[in-house]
């Protein structure tokens, strides 16, 4: 079924308004026709009071017909409607003293909209009450009044012809409504089709974002949206971001050009954009598609499948390394209890000690990367959780650490609490172990606020140590990446990728005089799958 029961109800209710509206039109022209100077000199009627009288019946009748179809909604009120029309446009060829060739046609119009409204024989029927009626007013006025016989004719001409009329608007009418099933079928299709894009759309991973010739922004999907950190639908590309805009206008001056990633701000992952020019119709003007990647996501899913790889093949060689490992170390802690052993000797035996340490150290971590646990992100109040993290946790290695806490009231993040305390070990521990070798105390600062163009909370960790050259910048959170001896050079870049998982990211905003490590969490009001 295309047309829902509704549906018919209403395209048959609008039907019979236009019908209605045409026999009031009828009614104020019968009125005017005969309580006006100038209809009375055009019409012809002999007897003009029965006329007037008529004029008034029939108008009444249809004020009532008009409070009726306000209910009416199946065939049978249609038909009652129609045969009463029908049956008062015979009363009126009767007082107009049978004069059906002039009076006739207005039979043809009720015949045709009864038809239209009601379908098979029930249509049929109306024309058999229309020419019964025209051949019962001739009969009386043969046979009473001695007119010619010649209006039985006329009368039969016009009773073939209403049969015809309902013939022909039924073959049209059925015609039409399955034309207009069609179409209702086909627009139906299109809107499902049009539903399901737009679902599609919404749903893809890759950031899509169309805009006019103007740069109004005309489509965004959720990707886009949190790709860009721009909920606001209705803005213009270069609200949203310069960079993006700037990148636009280099590609419309050289469409070849594949421009480098970029950053919209610090808090946002490294986008590639993508232009091209939609088809222009005639009903809109040519929209451009940009397609944006988030290039941090991908260079994650490279890292983490090779990671995955060697933590696989850590954990295979595990115990084919551990097992001479320990006989290593432990050969070396006997060796080390020997009465006659020199300096020098011993000093070998240090360093073999501690890079069997530092070779467990980095199977372990590996091992630990390849299977970390899922985030599991809640909210808190990061305040309460660092006084408590500054008042009673000890750093391993640093009893003595001055740890400085900055805080902001009225903030609230979320993620997942270990990993936010495995976070905060590791840029604390780096902190402190710097900041001893530059200034001789182990000192950092912690200081909590938001951001004022955002309004994302962040976390700065910042130490006294002596800086960074850019070169270590550029390498700082590759992984096995490290300028101290005794690193494995997976702390920072486990740090960033637990920041990622919470929705988070980790950056370093200055290494001139010490270094400064900022958090930036995700937004408050975001929620977190």
């Amino acid at each position: 079924m295309v047309f829902t029961e509704n549906e018919k109800k209403l395209r048959n209710r609008q039907l019979l308004n236009v019908y209605n509206g045409y026999r009031c039109v009828l009614a104020l022209m019968f009125l005017m026709a005969t309580f006006t100077q100038i209809g009375q000199e055009l019409i012809t009627f002999t007897h003009l009071r029965q006329f007037q009288l008529f004029a008034m019946l029939y108008a009444g009748v249809n004020i009532a017909i008009l409070l009726f179809s306000r209910s009416a909604s199946t065939p049978k009120h249609f038909f009652v409607i129609c045969c009463l029309d029908i049956l008062l446009l015979t009363l009126l060829i009767f007082l107009s003293g049978n004069k059906s060739g002039s009076l006739g046609n207005l039979m043809f119009i009720a015949v045709a909209a009864g038809n239209i409204l009601i379908a098979g024989r029930a249509g049929t029927l109306l024309a058999a009450i229309a020419t019964i009626g025209m051949i019962s007013v001739s009969s009386y006025y043969t046979l009473a009044q001695h007119s010619p016989v010649q209006g039985h004719l006329n009368s039969g001409v016009l009773g073939i012809l209403f049969f015809a009329t309902a013939f022909s608007i039924q073959y049209l009418a059925a015609r039409l409504r399955r034309s207009e099933e069609h179409s209702m079928l086909q627009r139906r299709q299109y809107e499902h089709l049009q539903q399901l894009n737009h679902s599609i759309i919404q749903r893809m991973r890759t950031g899509i974002l169309v805009i006019d010739e103007q740069t109004n922004i005309v489509l965004l999907n959720e990707a886009a949206e949190q790709l860009l950190d721009y909920p606001k639908k209705s803005a213009t590309l270069n609200e949203v971001s310069t960079e993006l805009a700037h990148r636009l206008s280099e590609w419309r001056q050289n469409p070849v050009l594949r421009g480098e990633p970029f950053q919209l701000r610090p808090h946002t992952r490294k986008i590639q954009a993508n232009f091209t020019a939609l088809e222009k119709s005639l009903q809109s003007d040519q929209n451009l598609l940009i397609f944006l990647e988030d290039t941090t996501l991908l260079a994650q899913q490279a890292q983490h499948l090779k990671l995955a790889s060697l933590g696989r093949l850590a954990a295979s060689i595990a115990h084919e390394i551990r097992n001479p490992l320990g006989a290593i170390s432990h050969a070396s802690q006997l060796l080390s209890e020997s009465p006659d052993l020199n300096k020098s000797d011993a000093r070998l035996l240090e360093i073999i000690q501690n890079h069997s340490v530092r070779m467990n150290r980095i199977i372990e971590n590996v091992q630990k990367l390849s299977t970390r646990k899922a985030s599991q992100p809640e909210q808190f109040n990061p305040n309460k959780w660092l006084q408590n993290y500054v008042n009673n946790e000890h750093i391993a290695g640093y009893p003595d650490a001055k740890i400085t806490l900055r805080e902001h009231q009225n903030v609230m993040v979320h993620m997942d609490m270990d990993q936010f305390s495995q976070i905060l070990n590791n840029l604390c521990q780096n902190g402190l172990r710097y900041s001893q070798r530059h200034s001789g105390s182990p000192t950092a600062t912690l200081e909590v606020g938001l951001m004022s163009d955002s309004g994302h909370p962040y976390l700065d960790v910042i130490d006294q140590g002596p800086g960074m050259t850019q070169e270590i910048q550029d390498n700082l959170f590759e992984p096995f990446y490290t300028t101290d001896i005794k690193g494995t050079g997976l702390g920072l870049y486990i740090s960033k990728e637990l920041c990622e998982a919470n929705h988070a990211s980790l950056e370093l905003i200055n290494a001139q005089q010490g270094c400064h490590f900022r958090i930036t969490f995700a937004h408050p009001d975001k929620r977190i799958h």
